[in-house]
Parts: structure tokens; sequence; C-alpha cells
């Protein structure tokens, strides 16, 4: 019996009987940093595109809200001729909410579809999965970000490799959100200092090493991740 954890499906879980066995050991790590611009960005060097999966629906869920709401206010004042009505239960209301929230479960089948797909293909190819425990909660508080963050839905992603990891047999490594990764070069470890988000190259004052600010981060990631695993052994 297996539970999968879904915090953006709230009290909502599925329950599956299955035998899940071991992968094979495929002799890799991967440290992985999440992000905005790029979904995420790999120890490996690659990235993960952001598929923005409300964009393609902004413009009609905007458009059928906007009905919603009218219908919610002629609803009001319709009942308010017949106290014993419930402006709720109003047909018209009703049909627009579905829709607006079949909208919505189009949008969340897609992200779940990736998610999903995205976790299964890195958990299988390594054996050692590094994240960084992000503020999710604090970063939210940020208006002019809270849209894209609810967008990508790191929580539900960490999520998915943490337990897939421990069905499959693989490690999995959540470093300290205060673990300065974009702030250390990862070639011969000089600590630059804060960098503002619109930095997205750097060269190290150090070594002279350029690093893309998402792959660096992603890779000092993984080297935190392996010296925990490595304290843990002796």
């Amino acid at each position: 019996m297996r539970l999968f954890p879904d915090r953006q499906m709230g009290s909502t879980a599925i329950l599956v009987e299955e035998d899940v066995k071991e992968l094979p050991k495929t002799g890799k790590s991967v440290g992985v940093d999440l992000g905005l611009l790029d979904f995420a960005a790999l120890s490996n060097r690659n990235k993960i595109p952001n598929p923005h999966f409300s964009k393609p629906f902004e413009r009609r869920l905007r458009r059928e809200k906007r009905k919603l709401s009218r219908r919610i206010v002629k609803a009001k004042t319709l009942v308010q001729k017949d106290p014993n009505k419930n402006w709720r239960d109003c047909s018209n209301l009703e049909k627009q909410r579905l829709k607006v929230a079949k909208l919505y479960a189009k949008v969340n089948n897609r992200k779940t579809d990736f998610l999903h797909k995205r976790s299964t293909e890195l958990v299988k190819s390594h054996d050692l999965l590094v994240v960084e425990d992000l503020p999710v909660k604090r970063l939210v508080k940020n208006h002019h970000l809270a849209k894209s963050i609810h967008d990508v839905s790191w929580s539900r992603f960490t999520d998915m490799l943490k337990y897939k990891s421990k069905w499959y047999g693989k490690a999995f490594i959540k470093i300290d959100r205060f673990f300065a990764s974009s702030q250390i070069c990862s070639a011969c470890g000089h600590k630059d200092g804060k960098k503002a988000l619109a930095i997205r190259e750097w060269d190290c004052p150090q070594c002279g090493t350029h690093h893309d600010r998402d792959i660096n981060a992603a890779i000092n990631i993984l080297n935190e991740g392996r010296k925990r695993v490595a304290a843990s052994k002796t």
C-alpha cells in the first residue's frame, strides 16, 4: 500500500497496492537548483525549461472568472426578492463555477504530469539527489514572485523526489536553505558574496572561472550533499 503525498491537493491522497522494486544503481549523482527562469538547473550542466503551466489558460481564466463574478452579483440580487432562496443554488452560477473549476483542473493536470515525469527521470538516472530547501512561504510574500512560485510548485516536486527516492532505493538529501549555493565558486571555493537576481552569469575574482549562476549553484548543492554523505559514513 503506497501513499502519494501531494500538498497542492490538500488532504487528498491516492492509495495504490503495488510492489515497488528498487531500481538498478547508475553511479551518478545530481544537484538540483530550482528556479523561475528555468524550472531547474542541474549539476550536470543541463537545464529543465519552465513550462509555464498556467500561461496557455490565463486569458480564458480571466474571462471566465469575470463572468463568474458577474453571475454571483446577479444571483445575490435575484434572491433578495425571495429570502428563502440561496444565491449559491442558482443554476447559471453553478454552471459558470464548474467552467472555472475545469480550467483550474486542466492546469493542475498539466502540472502534475510534468512533475511526475521529470521527478521519475531524475530518480531513475541518479543514485544521489540533492536539492536546496527553499523558503517558499517567505518567498510567496513577494507579490512580484508569488504567482510564478505557485505555478512551478517547488514543494510538490521535491516531495516527489523524496518519496520516489525512498521507493526505488536512491538517496535524497535536502540542503539547508541558508547554504550560500549562489555565492560560492564551485571551481575554487571562493565566496563572492550576495548577488542581485538580475546577475545570471559572473566571473570568480579568485580563479577567473566563468559561471552560469544556476548551474554553479547546482554544483555547489551537489558538493554539499556529497560532504554530508561522507560525514555520515565516518
